[in-house]
Parts: C-alpha cells; sequence; structure tokens
C-alpha cells in the first residue's frame, strides 16, 4: 500500500458516493465509527458550510447550539454531540415523551434532534414522529442506527423516513 500515492479527499469522496448508491442516500461520508458520524453530524448541523463557524468549535457562542433527545433515550454515547459544543436538551420523562413536549423542547437555538435507534421500553415518540416534528420546526433529525444493519433494510430505513443525518457502525456488518 505505501508504494501507491492516494489524495484522501479524493477518496473519502469516492467511497462516500460509492455508499450513498448503496444504500439510496443524497450522500455518504465514511467516518472512523458511528460515534465519529454523530460528532460531524452535529457539527455540520450547529455550523453548515460557514468555515468561520467550523473554525470556532467547540466554542458555539450565539450559534444554535442545542440537540433535543427525548429523556427516555439517554444512552451512554449521547456525549458525543456535546463535544462540537452542543447541549444536550431533553423532551419528555424517564418513562415517555408527547408530541407537545417534544415541539416545546425544539426552540430558536436548537440545531438538531437526536434519535438514538436503540430498543427502549418507555413510551417514546417513533421515528416518523420525531422526524415530522422536527421537520415542522425546520430542524435536522440526526439518527444514531449504529447496529440497525441487519436486515438489510437497516440502511435504507431511516433515510426513507426522511431522517437527515443517519450513522452505522461497520463493527456491525465486520467491516
Amino acid at each position: 500500500a505505501s508504494r501507491y500515492y492516494v489524495n484522501m479527499d479524493e477518496l473519502l469522496a469516492s467511497t462516500g458516493r460509492i455508499v450513498a448508491d448503496l444504500i439510496q442516500a443524497e450522500n455518504a461520508l465514511i467516518t472512523p465509527g458511528c460515534a465519529s458520524a454523530l460528532v460531524l453530524g452535529t457539527a455540520a448541523c450547529i455550523t453548515g458550510s460557514d468555515l468561520d463557524k467550523m473554525d470556532r468549535l467547540p466554542d458555539t457562542t450565539g450559534l444554535k447550539n442545542e440537540v433535543v433527545i427525548q429523556k427516555a433515550q439517554r444512552y451512554k454515547y449521547d456525549r458525543v454531540v456535546r463535544l462540537p459544543g452542543a447541549a444536550l436538551v431533553e423532551a419528555g420523562t424517564e418513562t415517555g415523551t408527547t408530541t407537545e413536549e417534544l415541539a416545546t423542547a425544539i426552540g430558536p437555538n436548537t440545531a438538531a434532534v437526536l434519535y438514538p435507534a436503540i430498543d427502549n421500553e418507555a413510551a417514546i415518540l417513533s421515528p416518523e414522529e420525531v422526524i415530522e416534528i422536527a421537520h415542522a420546526h425546520q430542524v435536522p433529525v440526526i439518527v444514531d442506527a449504529a447496529f440497525r444493519v441487519y436486515p438489510l433494510e437497516g440502511f435504507t430505513h431511516y433515510t426513507a423516513l426522511g431522517a437527515d443525518l443517519v450513522g452505522y457502525g461497520a463493527k456491525y456488518f465486520g467491516a
């Protein structure tokens, strides 16, 4: 491998196009893992394509820097969305969330809504409901679908529902 030169930007763009085609997504970015995808996705929701804002991270003073999550969905990886400077805002209680509670939690500083696609026995809102409410407020939805790779339809499920960013974990399919 050391005998050949590869432009890493070109490699990432090319692999992203290939993966996007395979999973029927608008775009894709290969990251070291789903946690990295969550960090980068959150940063993108905070800054958009503004290079000056990107350079400021994790200082999000004056930027939309809140990420809403259903309280019953809090989990060990939700902390990674704070790395680029986001603050988590909880909607609902440990037993569940209503549509009104989620809608109320979305405010003028909301950069995204995080939906961890993890098994949960609480009365949480479905991904369809979360996407509908967030999009009604013009807020993107980030889905952590790290282990939702089997059956293979898992790779297209959340984007088909309208999720804006979906992270998968390659370790769950032997990559």
